[in-house]
């Protein structure tokens, strides 16, 4: 059986030639996990899927600078979260991109959708999701991108660092302290009697 990786190959590899169906399953493959990712930044629908398809359009425009050696999910992984801090910084300065500036057709919208057919979307009661997003979202910068890497794409802290571009000690050390700060955010929000049956964190795959 082909790995999910060498498949994720084989795919650009056809991208690089000029393969436009290639980028459509490209698309059908990652459009799912970069929403999720971009989503669970911001907490915001139509922001998540106009990230989504800047991310997309990103990697078609520049699919020939990546390097097959690599793992791909790295590399886009990378590039939704320069993205995802791109606009953090702008919503900063005030200035929000908006989804009529973008070429349309690349990604569905959808996102009800991409919400409900995800399983993990379902496995834990709707009101600590709901609590738990709305915690992350108000981390610092810095730790954000590493905790919705961990426990909602369910990558290994090298992977974590890989897209961070990180030390794995370095990113064993965000991801702590992001923790901490997190149960401190979600603490602060909640009724203590709210937390007897505690939060899901599940773990990361490997270290």
């Amino acid at each position: 059986m082909i790995s999910p990786d060498k498949e994720d190959i084989e795919i650009v590899l056809k991208v690089q030639k000029g393969n436009r169906d290639a980028f459509t399953e490209l698309v059908e493959r990652y459009q799912r996990r970069i929403y999720h990712f971009s989503y669970q930044f911001f907490r915001n629908e139509d922001l998540a899927a106009e990230l989504t398809q800047e991310t997309f359009l990103r990697v078609f425009r520049f699919i020939k600078r990546y390097d097959p050696k690599k793992k791909f999910s790295t590399w886009i992984y990378s590039i939704a979260r320069n993205i995802c801090i791109d606009e953090l910084r702008k919503m900063k300065r005030g200035k929000v991109v908006s989804l009529e500036t973008l070429p349309p057709g690349t990604v569905t919208g959808d996102t009800e959708a991409l919400h409900l057919k995800d399983p993990s979307y379902i496995s834990m009661r709707l009101e600590d999701r709901v609590l738990l997003e709305e915690s992350i979202a108000l981390l610092p910068e810095k730790y954000r991108a590493a905790i919705i890497l961990c426990y909602f794409q369910d990558l290994s802290y090298q992977e974590i660092a890989d897209i961070l571009g990180l030390s794995l000690n370095l990113v064993k050390v965000r991801i702590f302290r992001a923790k901490k700060k997190l149960l401190e955010i979600i603490k602060s929000k909640s009724d203590p009697s709210d937390l007897s049956h505690g939060l899901p964190f599940a773990g990361p795959t490997g270290e």
